[in-house]
């Protein structure tokens, strides 16, 4: 990998390196250690008040101007599926002058066989790095040994069967002194044996206290001076590093500090030794380092020590103190994976500590975990008075995430007693999901009340958690009351809303993520949406949110559609059905089972639809949905599903009854997106029913509304019946020059016309179009889409501006009768305009 960077470097190519541990494997440490090695590439992502962006740190891997290649070294230390996810993540979004090169001693599972079939992958495996004799041979002459008889050149040859790191290895023993003649009679080429030989030759070359230095300090996966000093109780250990490097010990220094690390097979071996010689050293090792952390004010490192040499009651003291401004800080994983360490009976006692493992399970593991934990040290009958009031605060959260709002509201009343012994972490947390259950119940005025009560806190800064979650609670509200523009600006800030001591964490801002990625799905960015979408996805589906599940993969499954994997947009809902029947939520099989009618209607597969809405018929719940504000089912229901069934069989009168009604439930409740949604679908009926000035005066009142705001697949993802009814609207509204007498509003609908899929009186095969219809330019744009072009590479590939492309991509869908970006290149490559 280092004769890799080498390259690249010398090609202009801005190498990035990070060397993995499994401290990794926790996906907030991940980030940061990536944030921390990228930050080269473009602008920090951290704003200019300190918060972290999500999408700021992924758009920096896509947007990167200047060439780059991410190194990944010790890839094997990976196994979380969070954080594999996470990585896949980044590749997906690694642009055509990007590139990621990952160095492992096992295969990783991050789809290697799809990257191999797209031909986004090349996998050079032990096979392929095999040197020639003869390329061993040059080798070691240049590094001097030109002159070993051929018949040894040969023998080390068969020793090491031409593996680089055995011949590198080789030749730094001889270069060592070795007797070239007897070195490579009793020399073996096998990994294990050759790294340790080669330890050996180094640690006895060492002097005695050099030698324990070097197998005491490689119990740390990193070490500076400082530790190093309390590790030994001397003050020459920045000295001993010092000569440990000039005399070419495998070590390795960190750019940003001076922390050092030992070369992985190095350490192993290392580390070996002192377990085997040295077996009482382990644990007394990390006890010195446990107290010189925690003298440090280090208290992560600490806890990790206590727990690695099993002092669990330190670890328990240690974490009575930070427990809950970890909690704060918002990580819940690094606390889960501390109390999983934990024998099951250490916390007996420690009722405080409870309660933090009750909440990091709550928001990793999801509420059914949560109440596990409760249940386990039986928090709800606790003779703590502090614990018993936190524990009873906690279960109006644990209901809301299990999808019932009515046990969740009669929780929190009855929980209010108590309220005021609760920890204030629960207390913060109460206030917001007591909102979040008014809110979801449609009593608005009760949540703004709990919402002004979170806010209305002395504290310089409130749990980082509870200030997102209010800001994005207020954003949802804005939303289902018609207000998107401001709905998107609380969703930005809820996700950059950070603490001074707070760094990054995934899950907590998870909750106000998925929002802010349907802000860039609802204006069209499509390809940003999605992989935020992807980033947040498995912390989403660990916690069990109903509705951000609901959101997550059914706006994923949307793009997959117009992107033209349809394989994958029926994947995620298969997924998305799997996870609600294993968590227990109908609602989110619902959620599915209406996204994959929806999918049906697009395929014009009415049957498969139409059974699809029979299977749902659950008075219950539709009940249920109807009397609570759902953010996920603001839109999607089963009577709009059956309007756009009736639309779809053109059964107009029958769609009109049903929006009537529809239409005075939404005013009746103030659901005025949806309003605006049974506007547009009311005006394709009136279209269809044959009343045109009608149908056309209902959608330019719709229309002006929904600019406003700056809706489009708000209106898009209503399909063929309803882009109908806007081209019967907006294109004589546009060639009556509107533009001038309007012009914000003629933009507008120049924008959506871009959008909409085809008229229902598109060609249906593009078969009798042929290649002539298309242009040069036009074929160029197909040719460049199939390679993966966004709508800015083309602008800025073809020197031409977004609008030009926009319009080629419009004339592209209509002559191929395509329905997205994806068809239109299947189309195009069925007949032959493109390879």
């Amino acid at each position: 990998m280092t004769q890799v960077a080498e390259d690249l470097t010398a090609r202009g190519v801005t190498p990035v390196w990070l060397s993995l541990d499994a401290s990794d494997n926790d996906p907030d440490r991940l980030l940061q250690s990536l944030d921390a090695a990228t930050r080269r590439l473009t602008e920090p992502a951290w704003d200019s008040h300190g918060a972290m962006s999500v999408d700021r740190f992924i758009e920096r891997f896509f947007q990167a101007s200047r060439p780059y290649a991410l190194f990944l070294d010790d890839f094997e230390q990976i196994n979380d599926p969070s954080a594999l996810k996470l990585v896949k993540e980044i590749m997906r979004s690694t642009p055509a002058h990007g590139r990621v090169v990952i160095g492992s001693r096992t295969l990783p599972a991050i789809g290697l066989a799809k990257l191999k079939t797209s031909g986004s992958m090349v996998q050079i495996d032990v096979s392929r790095l095999q040197f020639s004799e003869q390329e061993m041979a040059q080798y070691l002459s240049r590094s001097g040994r030109s002159s070993l008889p051929a018949a040894d050149l040969l023998h080390l040859y068969r020793k090491t069967e031409g593996w680089p790191v055995a011949i590198r290895l080789a030749s730094t023993i001889l270069d060592g002194g070795a007797d070239p003649e007897n070195f490579v009679s009793r020399f073996s080429g096998s990994q294990a044996e050759m790294s340790a030989y080669l330890a050996e030759e180094i640690l006895m070359a060492q002097p005695e206290h050099t030698r324990q230095f070097l197998l005491r300090t490689s119990l740390f996966k990193a070490f500076d001076a400082g530790l190093c000093d309390a590790i030994f109780s001397q003050r020459t250990s920045a000295s001993v590093i010092d000569e440990l490097i000039r005399t070419g010990v495998p070590i390795s220094k960190a750019a940003e500090a001076d922390i050092y690390k030992y070369h992985s097979l190095f350490r192993s071996y290392l580390q070996g030794r002192l377990e085997s010689e040295q077996p009482e050293e382990v644990d007394r090792l990390h006890h010195k380092a446990m107290i010189w952390y925690q003298s440090q004010g280090r208290m992560v490192a600490a806890v990790d020590h206590a727990i690695a040499c099993q002092r669990y009651e330190d670890a328990i003291q240690f974490l009575n103190g930070v427990g809950f401004s970890l909690l704060e800080q918002g990580r819940v994983r690094l606390l889960s994976r501390w109390f999983d360490s934990l024998p099951a009976d250490a916390m007996k006692t420690a009722p405080k500590l409870q309660i933090v493992q009750a909440w990091a399970t709550c928001f990793t593991a999801g509420p059914r975990a949560a109440e596990d934990v409760l249940d386990r040290y039986g928090l709800l009958h606790s003779d703590d008075v502090p614990s018993y009031a936190d524990a009873v605060c906690m279960l109006p959260m644990i209901h809301a995430m299990l999808d019932n709002f009515p046990a969740a509201h009669d929780a929190g009343i009855a929980a209010s007693a108590y309220f005021a012994g609760a920890s204030r972490y629960t207390r913060e947390v109460f206030h917001i999901c007591m909102a979040n259950v008014f809110a979801s119940l449609g009593l608005a005025d009760k949540a703004r009340e709990q919402l002004d009560l979170a806010e209305d806190n002395p504290r310089k800064s409130r749990a980082v958690f509870s200030a997102m979650y209010a800001e994005a609670l207020r954003g949802i509200m804005d939303l289902q009351e018609d207000n998107f523009r401001n709905a998107k600006a609380r969703f930005d800030i809820a996700v950059r809303t950070r603490r001074e001591d707070e760094i990054f964490s995934f899950n907590g801002f998870a909750w106000a993520g998925v929002l802010h990625a349907y802000t860039y799905y609802e204006v069209n960015e499509l390809d940003r949406a999605a992989r935020l979408l992807r980033f947040h996805l498995p912390f989403v589906r660990d916690a069990g949110m109903p509705d951000h599940l609901i959101m997550a993969y059914t706006y994923l499954s949307r793009v997959s559609f117009e992107e033209g994997d349809i394989d994958e947009a029926y994947r995620l809902l298969v997924e998305l059905e799997a996870a609600g029947k294993r968590n227990g939520l109908r609602r989110v099989v619902a959620g599915a089972r209406l996204e994959r009618a929806r999918l049906f209607l697009r395929q014009g597969n009415g049957a498969s639809a139409a059974i699809q809405l029979t299977n749902l018929e659950e008075e219950t719940l539709w009940l249920r949905v109807r009397e609570q504000r759902l953010i996920a089912n603001d839109l999607d229901t089963l009577d709009l599903a059956r309007i756009r069934l009736y639309l779809h069989e053109h059964r107009a009168s029958e769609a009109l009854a049903l929006i009537e009604t529809e239409i005075m439930d939404a005013r009746r409740s103030s659901r005025l997106r949806r309003l605006l949604a049974l506007r547009l679908l009311e005006a394709a009926a009136l279209l269809m029913n044959g009343d045109a000035r009608r149908s056309r005066s209902t959608m330019r009142s719709t229309l002006m509304k929904c600019a406003r705001e700056g809706y489009v697949r708000l209106i898009v993802d209503e399909g063929a019946h309803v882009a109908r009814a806007v081209r019967s609207y907006a294109l004589p509204a546009i060639e009556e020059k509107l533009g001038r007498s309007n012009p914000v509003f003629a933009s507008y609908l120049n924008t959506l016309l871009d959008a909409l899929p085809p008229g229902l009186d598109a060609p249906d095969t593009a078969a009798d179009m042929g290649a002539d219809h298309l242009t040069p330019k036009e074929i160029d744009v197909l040719r460049l889409l199939a390679e993966g072009y966004s709508n800015a590479r083309l602008s800025k590939h073809l020197g031409v501006s977004d609008s030009t492309i926009r319009t080629h991509l419009r004339n592209i869908n209509a002559k191929l009768g395509a329905t997205s970006r994806g068809d239109a290149v299947a189309r195009g490559r069925r007949l032959g305009l493109i390879v």
